[in-house]
This record gives C-alpha cells, sequence and structure tokens, in this order.
C-alpha cells in the first residue's frame, strides 16, 4: 500500500512539473522550472539556533542567489520586451505620419554630407603631402 501510494504521488508531481514546465515554456522558452525539495529545520529548544541553521541550509543549497539571478534576467527580459513593444508602437506611429521617410531622408543626406567633407579633408591631407 505505502509503495502504491509514494508511486502515484510521484506521477501526479511529474505530471504536475510537466505541466509546469509546459507553461513556462510558453511564456519564456529559456527557462526551466526546477523542482526542489522544502528545506526543513528542525526546532528543539533553541529558535534562534534553528534560525541560524535554516539561514545556513539556504546559503549552502544557493538558494536565495539563484532566485536574485533568475529574477534580474526575468525583469531585464521583460524590459527589453516592452521597450522592443514601445519602440516598434512608435515606428509604426512614425511610418503612419510620414516622419519615418522624412527621417530617412535627412539620415542619408547626413551620411552625404558626412561622406563629402571626408572626402574634402582626405584630398586636403593629400595636397599638403604632395606639396611638401
Amino acid at each position: 500500500m505505502e509503495t502504491e501510494n509514494k508511486v502515484t504521488e510521484q506521477e501526479e508531481l511529474t505530471e504536475d512539473t510537466e505541466q509546469v514546465k509546459r507553461i513556462v515554456k510558453v511564456w519564456d522558452a529559456d527557462y526551466e522550472p526546477v523542482v526542489c525539495m522544502p528545506l526543513e529545520v528542525k526546532v528543539n529548544d533553541d529558535f534562534h539556533r534553528a534560525l541560524k541553521n535554516f539561514k545556513f541550509m539556504v546559503q549552502k543549497d544557493r538558494v536565495l542567489s539563484n532566485y536574485k539571478k533568475r529574477s534580474d534576467y526575468n525583469r531585464r527580459k521583460k524590459a527589453e520586451g516592452i521597450k522592443k513593444v514601445k519602440d516598434t508602437e512608435l515606428r509604426n506611429k512614425k511610418i503612419a505620419s510620414g516622419e519615418f521617410e522624412r527621417e530617412l531622408a535627412k539620415k542619408k543626406q547626413k551620411k552625404e554630407k558626412d561622406k563629402l567633407l571626408k572626402e574634402k579633408k582626405a584630398q586636403e591631407t593629400q595636397s599638403v603631402l604632395t606639396d611638401k
């Protein structure tokens, strides 16, 4: 009876983690969920000693550092996604108003002007070198 219950619980856990993996993969393809055993600290007489043991176990298993690393990554990816959406919306508005084409034309003119200035400076340098 005991082994049957354990097998059933293990199968349920596996099904749950598979479901979580599927949900997470839809949300963020790079993230793999971590299934861990909960930390257990026995408190006999001294609460402070138990708290100290708990902190030691958390630090030993690197629970907080892994959490911070993942949360920073997720926060950065979320911010990048939001920025990308805003940039796309702004670009679409500019395209609709015709401002996007004007900006492209200005950039092209500036590039050509810079190219001409660069060529002019190169010619001046060349003439100075040949005169000496």
